[in-house]
């Protein structure tokens, strides 16, 4: 190796270049050292995005069959339940939700399974959307392209799922506080059903619990997910409604004298009963593709489960289940699911883009019983 001291007008950096650079121990102790400095900041860094988890998101499918009555009608016997591996199309007179193959979306419609509610005017396709006619709705909604399914796994057995009506509860009223960008806000998520019909809420605001956002809707419960047929939403007083009609592949919603129609390819859920949907999701499913019900938009999404975490909340800590909804609008909407809570929404992240809700439980009922009342003032 060259001694820079002996060569006259070596500059410090050709010193450097010729004892370190040279060194094979050296760079690979670097490199080493850069390694990790890259692996700790994206962990720690705030506005990095996890990784997402392998495979395709599949197309989850809307249950689109009557309920079946817990207690069965007079005069005819009641059938045997016969366990079995569920198929992309569903024999007749079955209840549950459809993971489809890759080929499940070319099933004609007459060989779907009944409807549970007719509709009552055709149905005016939008020209952006993935099976749309050539027909343009009153006015146009921004469309994006819905989630590409390639060779979709097998499908997931179900048949050691409870249903729906027996694994969630009865009645739930979760209340938050948390901020809104600078500003502080409370929020509330309840919903309650009657083993066949649901309703759910969502909201948040500055001076009331549902004083800026009160989102409700209402659906059926299938065998093992939850179908919204209607929602109300009150964003800073703007009214609006929709009407989810799974069957037809379409969302029809109207605020004031501005109406518009969506086609979808699949379920759709509205924003204020996603995290019950998610509460009733099988915890196997990796990633999953839906539609996206808001306050007058309807979007593709990705859900992603990222899996357990420790969340630390106003007067406690518990061990709760993230799912992840990236929205093709942009927004992105974080839910954590406590188990111990009966899946319960323990936290709710929701960025718009521009503004970030972060919600945080401080009191959880469950069917009558508090699970968690926080100190007041405590907002930790």
């Amino acid at each position: 190796m060259i001694d820079a001291e002996s060569e006259p007008g070596t500059s410090p950096w050709r010193f450097f270049s010729l004892k370190f650079l040279g060194d094979k121990k050296f760079l690979l102790g670097l490199a080493w050292g850069l390694s990790c400095l890259i692996h700790l900041l994206v962990v720690l860094g705030p506005g990095w995005d996890l990784p997402e988890p392998p495979g395709e998101a599949r197309r989850i499918k809307a249950e689109l069959l009557a309920v079946v009555p817990s207690v069965p009608a007079q005069g005819k016997p009641k059938q045997p339940r016969v366990a079995h591996r569920p198929s992309s199309t569903p024999s007749k007179n079955a209840s549950r939700a459809v993971l489809p193959s890759e080929h499940a979306e070319d099933v004609p419609a007459s060989e779907s399974s009944t409807p549970v509610a007719s509709t009552s005017a055709p149905v005016v396709a939008e020209a952006s959307a993935p099976q749309a006619a050539d027909s343009a709705p009153q006015v146009a909604v921004a469309q994006s392209e819905p989630v590409a399914q390639q060779s979709a796994p097998d499908e997931l057995p179900l048949a050691d799922l409870k249903p729906v009506a027996e694994r969630l509860p009865r009645m739930g009223r979760i209340a938050y506080t948390g901020t809104a960008s600078l500003l502080n806000v409370m929020g509330l998520v309840s919903w309650e059903h009657d083993g066949q019909h649901y309703k759910a809420r969502l909201g948040a605001g500055i001076v009331g619990a549902t004083s800026t956002f009160n989102y409700e809707s209402s659906g059926i419960l299938g065998n093992t997910q939850l179908v919204s047929e209607q929602a109300k939403d009150d964003r800073r007083g703007k009214h609006s409604t929709a009407n989810i009609d799974n069957q037809n592949g379409v969302v029809r919603m109207q605020r004031g004298g501005d109406e518009r129609e969506r086609r979808i390819s699949g379920l759709a859920v509205a924003l204020s009963s996603l995290p019950e949907a998610l509460a009733c999701l099988d915890e196997r499913i990796e990633k999953a593709a839906l539609f996206i019900v808001g306050d007058f938009w309807v979007e593709d999404a990705v859900v992603i489960n990222r899996g357990l975490e420790m969340l630390r909340l106003p007067g406690t800590t518990i061990e709760a289940r993230r799912f992840q909804s990236k929205i093709n609008n942009g927004k992105n909407i974080d839910i954590w699911l406590a188990p111990a809570w009966h899946n319960a929404p323990a936290r709710i992240r929701y960025d718009d883009g521009g503004v970030v809700v972060d919600l945080k439980a401080t009191e959880v009922d469950i069917d009558g019983q508090i699970l968690l009342k926080a100190p007041a003032g405590n907002t930790e």
